[in-house]
């Protein structure tokens, strides 16, 4: 087993075992309520995934409150876990009852895929 093998296993046993399953919602259309009168409104249709996450709060010398605020939250997610479209901002998280907005995605590629996906989540 290479380098990347083991890199890729070591985040994936990381991921299940430290994390808790959580929804990730996207977006993935918008239809006229209406095909007839679509100047009436659209529906947006969501794809749930629910996918193994780890939850890290930013730590103090992180949140500048421009970029980063107070409550924002780091969110690690394993690509092969996911099965579906890379998470993108705009996105949502659901962890029960907390609502997240995904602000930003960081991409972790040893190689040339990417094995894992930093969240910067708010609450929203």
């Amino acid at each position: 087993m290479g380098i990347f093998a083991r890199t890729v296993t070591a985040i994936q046993k990381s991921i299940s075992l430290l994390g808790r399953p959580a929804i990730l919602r996207q977006q993935t259309g918008v239809v006229p309520e209406d095909p007839a009168k679509p100047w009436l409104g659209s529906v947006e249709i969501f794809t749930d995934t629910t996918v193994d996450m780890v939850f890290e709060p930013f730590r103090v010398d992180e949140v500048d409150d421009t970029l980063v605020l107070s409550g924002d939250v780091k969110i690690y997610v394993g690509t092969p876990s996911l099965g579906i479209t890379q998470p993108a901002p705009g996105d949502s998280i659901i962890d029960n009852v907390q609502q997240w907005r995904i602000m930003r995605v960081l991409h972790f590629y040893p190689g040339v895929d990417d094995v894992a996906y930093e969240l910067h989540v708010r609450e929203f």
